[in-house]
C-alpha cells in the first residue's frame, strides 16, 4: 500500500508540474498580445496628439501680457488702492485667410481674395498693446491724439482719436463713434470695417486703468458717427 501510495503521489506531482509548464508557456503569448494591443493604442494616441498639435499650431498662438489688479488698503479711515500686475498668457486664434504686406514705413494688413468678410486681427492686437503699454486713461485729460502722445494720458475722446490714427496707418478702415456708457453720455471709441460690418475697438478699455481688457470689450452702443479715417 505504501508503494502504491508513493506511485499515486508521484503521478500527482508530475501532473501538477505538467500543468504549470503549460501555463508558463501560455503567459508569454498573452503578454505579447497585450503588448501588441497597447502599442497600437499608444500609436493611435500619439498620432492624435500630433494632429491636435498641428491644428493648434496652425490656428492659435500664445500671447503674453500683463494683467493688472487693484491692491486695496485702509488709510486715514478710507479705503484706497494702487495698481499691481503680473505676467500671464492666453491663446489667441489667428486667421489663415489674411496676409500682411510690409511697406517702408509701416505694415499694412489686408484681407485675401478668398475671404472678404474678415480682416487680420494682428494689427488690432498690436495697436491695443501699444496703447496699453504707452498711454493711460484719465478723466479730464487730452481729447486729441496729439495731446495723448505728448502727455501720455487721454480721456475717451483722445484715446479714440489716437487709436483711429494708429489703425488707419495699418490699413484699416475706421471711424470714431459716440454713444452713452455708464460713465459718460458722450463716450467715444473706434469701429473698424470687417467685410460688410463695423466692429468694436474699445480704445478706453484696453488701458491699464480699466484692467487691460480686450479691444472688443464694448461698453456702449453707437449713436453718432464723429469721423471717418
Amino acid at each position: 500500500m505504501n508503494i502504491g501510495g508513493g506511485i499515486i503521489k508521484r503521478h500527482s506531482i508530475f501532473a501538477l508540474l505538467f500543468a504549470l509548464g503549460i501555463a508558463m508557456l501560455a503567459i508569454p503569448s498573452s503578454v505579447g498580445v497585450m503588448d501588441s494591443v497597447n502599442n497600437q493604442e499608444n500609436a493611435k494616441i500619439e498620432l492624435d496628439n500630433k494632429e491636435i498639435q498641428q491644428v493648434s499650431a496652425a490656428t492659435y498662438k500664445k500671447v503674453y501680457y500683463k494683467k493688472y489688479y487693484k491692491k486695496w488698503y485702509k488709510s486715514g479711515g478710507r479705503w484706497r488702492y494702487y495698481w499691481m500686475s503680473y505676467w500671464t498668457y492666453k491663446y489667441v486664434k489667428t486667421s489663415n485667410s489674411v496676409s500682411a504686406t510690409r511697406t517702408s514705413s509701416s505694415t499694412t494688413y489686408k484681407t485675401s481674395s478668398s475671404s472678404s468678410e474678415s480682416v487680420s486681427t494682428d494689427g488690432l492686437s498690436s495697436t491695443a498693446s501699444y496703447i496699453n503699454q504707452n498711454f493711460n486713461h484719465r478723466s479730464g485729460a487730452s481729447t486729441t491724439a496729439a495731446g495723448v502722445r505728448r502727455t501720455g494720458y487721454g480721456d475717451c475722446w483722445g484715446l479714440a482719436d489716437l487709436a483711429a490714427q494708429e489703425l488707419n496707418k495699418k490699413g484699416y478702415t475706421v471711424r470714431v463713434v459716440q454713444g452713452a456708457s455708464r460713465g459718460s453720455p458722450r463716450h467715444r471709441w473706434v469701429q473698424y470695417k470687417s467685410g460688410s460690418s463695423w466692429k468694436t475697438f474699445e480704445s478706453t478699455m484696453v488701458t491699464k486703468r480699466y484692467g487691460s481688457k480686450h479691444y472688443s470689450y464694448a461698453i456702449a452702443t453707437a449713436r453718432t458717427i464723429i469721423k471717418y479715417y
